[in-house]
């Protein structure tokens, strides 16, 4: 496969007719332009970030250490969360690391195999490249060496199955499940699948009170049963209790959480923020602290007189084990990576992960903890309630873009599209994404497992090719994107398209691509992490067969046109109504062309939609 090589410069000449021929478009037709480019910076928030008045408990200090690369011997001063991300090295290597990054990227892009880039790099040394890396990082050791975390282990498997044993009642168990993050992706398809388990008689979800909008708590209960389809003789199961993660007992009355203590079977901690672009101390928040305030709930209701807890299941992801390159990354261990951080999401889930595991082998918490690749919409129809974050969101922004444009005229339409489609990264590595019914199927799994205690579980696919992934959206949009040295797009093309944005005026457009460069540089460029898979089958009993990612984002493409028009339907109400409608027609057309779902051609599939006239009111 040969991918198109974008320019890596604008001429004067077109940039000033670009500029005095560019059209003017209606307000209304921006407005929708830029509320749809502002789902790259998925939680949306604008933090300033003030290192200096940071608490030593919240410094990454507090989980990490700097040591020696050669000699692992500790070495004194301070961590800035900069410090542990690896964008922050590359700018700081000096010009034989930044040319031997470049001839690396190079060498990978045009060859397809890394050990090239690794050749390149090792070779580099001898002219000084990469000094500024003697020094790494460690977290914070756990305080228990192999053969105790192994006989730990095995004792809190132990509890586990007899706490399952008394909470089953002629044979099946009896679950009473508390949930954080229900209104999230993962949480409302986990909330709809346990709907249809008999075993499971309640589920308790813990909501934000903004969240609520005009409803009370008992109304919005009813409403979000609606919304995910679920029959009324199963809603009653669901029960919404205000509180908010990021305060101590999840922000819930003692009283409530009192009532957990002989009630609760499984503790499920889904809630968190997945955003690429927020400063650490927001992410530190919703990440890290909220999780720390989860556990302290769940070992309360575990150490309580009459506990049936069974377990606590807490999700991070798979990209907890960063930028890794060269080296597998197992769900055995978690070590600080090579090559640091994409940035701070991965960051604080790995904090997260940590304190989760130390509460677990220090303390004695049954923990199961999930970690899933990135999450994209279902495998058989594509729905994904309304999501808009990561790749859906890419997908969004690159539909949205390839449909304003078909309004710009030529050349002007030409000149956008070499220089706003092309991204940083390589066409020959691969992304770990993953439909998220097999992620629930996991966590579901997790229910009836007390054999996974004190494991950590990499819920993946195996990851898609990002060359495949460039095909794939060329079909289903009909945008070509290509990639471009990171180097040469960090040190040249980013700065000229960000003055010839400012020059057209078009800045803002400019800081949300912006994301869509940081989002390619992280997940596109080589070297990416493989995430080992197995204990979702060995432990949760999954099938070893994973679905075809190809398939899934071929449906993502085709849901996110037709479901949220690329984004611009966002009314929960409104996105329920039309997934029941998409959900019966996908069926209906894949029984009557006998086809799977990647069969149907685009061309096909679009003159179905149309012929049918789906969401007419």
């Amino acid at each position: 496969m040969v991918l198109r090589r974008s320019n890596a410069h604008l001429s004067r000449r077109a940039i000033r007719h670009f500029t005095a021929s560019r059209p003017v478009y209606e307000k209304k037709e921006k407005k929708m332009m830029d509320m749809q480019l502002d789902d790259l910076l998925v939680d949306g928030k604008t933090i300033g970030e003030d290192f200096d008045k940071m608490s030593a408990a919240t410094r990454p200090g507090a989980f990490v250490q700097k040591v020696d690369r050669k000699t692992g011997q500790k070495l004194p001063g301070d961590i800035e969360p900069p410090d542990l991300l690896d964008p922050t090295y590359r700018l700081r290597g000096g010009f034989m690391s930044t040319f031997g990054d470049w001839a690396a990227s190079e060498a990978v892009r045009w060859t397809g195999k890394e050990k090239n880039g690794y050749a390149i790099r090792e070779f580099m040394k001898k002219f000084g490249a990469y000094k500024e890396r003697e020094t790494t990082f460690q977290f914070r050791p756990i305080g228990v060496d192999k053969a105790q975390m192994e006989s730990i282990r095995t004792k809190l498997k132990a509890d586990a199955e007899a706490k399952m044993k008394a909470i089953t009642v002629n044979g099946r168990p009896e679950i009473h499940m508390f949930l954080s993050g229900a209104t999230g992706f993962i949480g409302q398809e986990l909330c709809q699948r346990v709907a249809a388990d008999d075993d499971v008689k309640s589920v308790t979800c813990v909501i934000l009170k903004e969240e609520l909008g005009k409803f009370d708590v008992d109304s919005y209960a009813k409403k979000y049963c609606e919304r995910l389809d679920i029959p009324e003789a199963k809603s009653s199961k669901y029960r919404f209790v205000i509180g908010d993660c990021e305060k101590p007992n999840l922000g819930l009355p003692e009283s409530e959480t009192e009532k957990y203590k002989t009630t609760i079977t499984h503790f499920y901690h889904l809630a968190a923020s997945v955003s690429f672009e927020d400063p650490y101390n927001y992410m530190y928040g919703k990440n890290v602290q909220a999780t720390q305030y989860a556990l302290e709930v769940a070992s309360k209701i575990q150490n309580a007189p009459g506990s049936k807890l069974v377990n606590g299941i807490f999700t991070e992801t798979c990209y907890i084990h960063g930028r890794n390159r060269d080296v597998d990354s197992y769900e055995s261990a978690l070590n600080f990576p090579n090559d640091y951080y994409n940035n701070y999401y991965e960051l604080t889930k790995a904090l997260g992960d940590v304190i989760a595991m130390e509460e677990c082998y220090q303390k004695g918490l049954r923990v199961i903890g999930c970690c899933p690749a990135i999450v994209i919409g279902n495998s058989y129809d594509g729905n994904n309630h309304g999501d808009r974050k990561v790749v859906s969101a890419a997908g969004n922004a690159f539909g949205r873009i390839f449909e304003e444009l078909q309004k710009v005229p030529q050349p002007m339409r030409w000149i956008a599209l070499r220089n706003i489609m092309a991204f940083p990264g390589s066409g020959n590595v691969t992304m770990n994404v993953s439909p998220v019914d097999r992620i629930v199927d996991g966590l579901a799994a997790a229910l009836r497992k007390p054999g996974a205690t004190g494991e950590r579980i990499h819920l993946g696919c195996g990851g898609l090719n990002t060359g495949r992934l460039c095909e794939l959206y060329a079909e289903e949009i009909g945008i070509q994107i290509a990639y471009v040295n990171p180097v040469i797009h960090r040190l040249v093309r980013r700065p000229i398209l960000k003055a010839t944005f400012g020059m057209i005026g078009m800045g803002k457009l400019y800081k949300r691509l912006e994301v869509l460069f940081n989002i390619f540089g992280g997940y596109a460029e080589w070297g990416q992490p493989n995430h080992v898979l197995g204990n979702d089958v060995r432990l949760l009993g999954l099938s070893e067969k994973r679905p075809d990612l190809e398939q899934v984002l071929r449906l993502m493409c085709r849901h996110n046109k037709w479901v949220q028009e690329w984004g611009v339907v966002r009314d929960r109400d409104e996105i329920a109504r039309r997934e029941k409608i998409w959900k019966k027609f996908f069926a209906d057309l894949v029984a009557k062309t006998g086809k799977k779902p990647k069969d149907i051609t685009p061309a096909e599939f679009n003159q179905a939609v149309k012929a049918a006239k789906l969401f007419a009111k």
